[in-house]
């Protein structure tokens, strides 16, 4: 894959990354400048003097990427660049302006483009939501099936108005406690399909409103662990990786369209 930037009429740095082996490269112009590893910066000059550097970041959680800084500011990549035409009054603009020269607007920076992207990964992060929970909601009801039917064949042949043992300091019916075994599986199984569409339709919401759609999504997420916790404390430490990935787009995902939000006004 090849990662372009467009900084001047003179200047264009590209990245080339090869899909699986094979080294990164940058190029200015044209013209190889030298290998770019993880965690070592390739610094260069570009033709109008101003110093450049460009990184290959690794981050805790999503797709590696390049980065170059221009004389200290993050550089718009052009191949991820959407902005083809000004906001304002649509006169055509280069991703190296800074304003419109029609109106005069100011244009999105490198900053911006990273908060959108920031912003579409935590509304991904939202639709992965609602697959692993009616994943998860399948796989437990299916699960739980087995320990229904056992539980049921120990019930078999009983009255159903016998009362039983107290269970936890509980104590049941028959009837009662046939109808609490099999609503157990089936109440797993409406929970996370609930979850599942909760999580779908605000999937969908975040196209016109992405800041209440992800902080929403934050909310409910956090209220299934915390209750999760309450209900099982064994639970807590139970995929903690994947937990902290998904409140890490989430919260990118808030902070970059609070960005966004504040830069519209």
């Amino acid at each position: 894959m090849r990662y372009v930037w467009e900084l001047s009429e003179e200047d264009e740095v590209a990245v080339d990354s090869p899909a699986l082996f094979g080294k990164r490269t940058v190029l200015l112009n044209g013209t190889t400048i030298g290998p770019l590893r993880p965690r070592q910066p390739q610094s260069f000059t570009l033709s109008d003097g101003r110093s450049a550097e460009a990184t290959w970041i690794r981050p805790f959680a999503g797709s590696a990427y390049p980065k170059l800084v221009i004389d200290g500011d993050l550089a718009i990549m052009t191949t991820e660049w959407t902005n083809r035409s000004c906001d304002r009054c649509k006169g055509a603009v280069r991703p190296f302006d800074r304003h419109c020269d029609a109106c005069g607007h100011e244009l999105p920076t490198a900053q911006d483009q990273e908060a959108v992207r920031l912003v579409g990964q935590a509304r991904g992060t939202i639709k992965w939501l609602g697959v692993l929970f009616a994943l998860s909601g399948v796989l437990f009801y299916l699960v739980q099936l087995g320990a229904t039917e056992t539980a049921l064949a120990g019930l078999e042949g009983m009255p159903s108005d016998t009362v039983l043992d107290p269970i936890e300091g509980q104590v049941y019916t028959v009837a009662e406690l046939r109808s609490l075994i099999q609503w157990e599986s089936w109440g797993i199984l409406v929970v996370n399909l609930g979850l599942a569409v909760t999580m779908a339709g605000l999937f969908f919401w975040a196209k016109r409103s992405a800041f209440a759609a992800i902080v929403t999504a934050a909310a409910v997420y956090a209220a299934v662990i915390v209750t999760n916790g309450i209900i099982d404390p064994a639970t807590i430490p139970q995929g903690f990786l994947i937990k902290g990935i998904v409140i890490l787009f989430l919260a990118r995902g808030i902070k970059s369209e609070l960005h966004l939000r504040a830069r519209s006004g």
